[in-house]
């Protein structure tokens, strides 16, 4: 009778836990009040049922090894030695899930309520009982409320086809493709001696290949939200918030023209509904794409994936989506379009080349075994690495990183076959590029979001459209990915309120060319956490303007860098202290100034028409 009663405690915990956390993620992220940590984590109205059947089950569980402590000692009532249990893990779970307090804190104050709610089971079990009794079917009942709230099609109850202008007659699709994490230099039409990349370079042979082009930042958020807004980090605020509402995006304005717009993405954390990079989509396949990554966004299943299972020798992110479920899920989409008929704007994030990359077979025995891929440890460039790093320990990430490119390769290229199949490729811009690159051990650096170094910003870029698009042209001068939105908008022949030039121009126009001189500025501010001494950014917040010949670094301390990339692509040797360039890097640094200088009274901005 003992273990019965702690069983039901325990899925009475379970429960009303996991519904009260389940409120806490879905009500603070839509009331705008989410941290940095429920950002990345971010959730939709399934964590309503997600939170509470799991942390049922997770309870359940605790309830069973309480049951089995009764049990060995030899009929002992163990039952407010669970109770104070439950409430711990309870008070934990609501306190740490939202990110405003640390583990520490989140434990003390957890561990003082615990206690006040174990002494008074103690003094009072039965009114405690009868309590959980009465409330258990009003907790089952706002289970079912909110499966019925989660479940329900809101975006099937108004088409939004219905209530939006007619595109152009034979506006052309655009698919977007980022993938993520991948440096222009591992890919053959970037000069590549391994085969990773076989579809793009067909793609780049034939389109428009851009061989210096730039993101905006070295990592995810700010560069997908240039990409969206044609806007630099120092005017839309991104890095170190997420994108406002109040901006206008690429998929906001093709929106406003008629075109039906999705996403699928593999980057879940930031590539998310609320971090502002969906603004515009009817319909954004991020989270939720599997039981892992439904449990991992709920405290004790992230803790789960991040800590046990590497504890158990499981490297691998179970929860990390895979190219082929961002095709399943772009394509799911298209087909299910109420007007088939209506272009599209199609955005896909593939992540697999993000550390740690463990890529699927056959792609995981390409440049090594699948043994060395699938057994090790991979880096975690999160924290300090020696210097220089053992060269075999480095290789097999390396092989893993090149792996994982040409798996996603693959997938670009499946993804195209399908298009063409339901006849959708021949009047479709595609354009594919990716949203930063990745040190590997250049001056000693390692990873991105680390430093403005080339190798973390340079970036394919490639534009392929068969008798729109000339095919085999590769354009050297230096560009920025900001610049995507304007081009995307006058290669459609919508109207554009993108400020930034249109990149067109550099292969319409042979002139234009000649004479291009579009600033390439890149940004990256320290992040808030502490990080590591040995990363540059470590220094405080960065920026950097690039040209044809120079790289010019400097930090919010004052300090800089400068290479010249022509006699030295690699960035080795700085020259910000050679007597020889002090002209130029005063130059420099007085057009970099000049360029991120807030211009009277505001920050010019496209925003909404509805935005002051």
């Amino acid at each position: 009778m003992g273990n019965m009663r702690i069983l039901r405690i325990a899925a009475w915990f379970g429960l009303a836990v996991g519904l009260v956390e389940g409120a806490l993620l879905y009500g603070l992220q839509e009331a705008g009040w989410a941290t940095w940590t429920m950002i990345r984590d971010g959730v939709d109205a399934r964590i309503l049922i997600v939170s509470p059947l799991f942390d049922l089950a997770l309870f359940f569980c605790f309830g069973l090894v309480w049951a089995g402590v009764g049990l060995a000692l030899r009929g002992r009532d163990v039952t407010p030695w669970a109770v104070g249990f439950f409430a711990l893990a309870s008070f934990y779970a609501l306190l740490a899930s939202t990110g405003r307090l640390n583990d520490l804190a989140s434990t003390l104050l957890a561990l003082g309520l615990a206690t006040q709610v174990a002494l008074q089971f103690r003094r009072r079990p039965d009114a405690t009982l009868r309590f959980m009794r009465r409330t258990a079917p009003a907790l089952v009942v706002l289970l079912l409320a909110a499966a019925g709230y989660a479940l329900v099609d809101r975006s099937a109850l108004m088409d939004p086809d219905t209530r939006r202008p007619t595109a152009a007659d034979r506006a052309p699709n655009v698919l977007l493709v980022v993938l993520d994490a991948v440096r222009a230099d591992h890919l053959g039409a970037y000069g590549y001696t391994r085969v990773t990349s076989p579809n793009l370079d067909r793609f780049a042979r034939e389109g428009v290949l851009f061989e210096n082009a730039y993101s905006s930042s070295s990592w995810t958020l700010p560069s997908h939200a240039a990409l969206f807004t044609n806007l630099h980090n120092f005017e839309n605020g991104v890095d170190p918030w997420f994108l406002d509402s109040r901006f206008l995006t690429l998929g906001e304005h093709l929106r406003a023209q008629g075109y039906a717009t999705g996403g699928a993405v593999g980057n879940t954390y930031w590539c998310n509904y609320p971090t502002g990079i969906a603004q515009g989509f009817d319909h954004n396949a991020d989270y939720f794409h599997n039981v892992p990554d439904a449990i991992s966004r709920t405290l004790y299943g992230r803790k789960a994936m991040e800590g046990i299972l590497h504890l158990a020798g499981y490297y691998p992110n179970p929860a990390k989506k895979t190219a082929d479920k961002v095709n399943q899920e772009i394509l799911s989409w298209l087909d299910s379009r109420t007007s088939p008929t209506r272009p599209f704007f199609a955005f896909l994030n593939y992540y697999d080349p993000h550390e740690p990359c463990f890529p699927p077979a056959p792609y995981d025995s390409r440049f090594t075994s699948a043994e060395q891929i699938n057994g090790r440890e991979p880096l975690d460039t999160h924290d300090v690495l020696p210097e220089p790093l053992p060269r075999e320990r480095m290789q097999a990430d390396l092989d893993a990183y090149d792996s994982a490119i040409a798996y996603v390769d693959a997938r670009l290229g499946a993804l195209w076959s399908e298009l063409e199949r339901r006849g959708l490729a021949r009047n479709t811009l595609l354009i594919i590029t990716s949203d930063h690159g990745h040190s590997w051990g250049e001056a000693g650096v390692y990873g991105h979001r680390t430093s403005l170094r080339r190798e973390q910003l340079h970036v394919p870029l490639v534009f392929y459209w068969p008798g729109r698009v000339p095919g085999g042209i590769r354009v050297p001068a230096p560009v920025s990915q900001v610049d995507v939105p304007s081009t995307v908008a006058e290669l459609t022949g919508v109207q554009s309120p993108f400020a930034g030039p249109s990149l067109a121009k550099l292969w319409l126009d042979p002139a234009a060319a000649a004479t291009w001189n579009e600033p390439v500025i890149a940004e990256l501010s320290r992040p808030r956490r502490d990080v590591p001494a040995e990363w540059p950014i470590a220094r405080g917040n960065m920026r950097t303007l690039i040209t044809a010949q120079w790289q010019y670094i400097e930090w919010s301390d004052g300090a800089s860098e400068l290479f010249d990339l022509r006699a030295d692509p690699g960035a080795q040797r700085n020259l910000a202290t050679h007597p020889d360039h002090q002209a130029g890097l005063a130059r420099l640094r007085a057009e970099l100034a000049r360029l991120m200088a807030p211009p009277a009274g505001s920050v010019a901005v496209q925003r909404k028409p509805d935005q002051p």
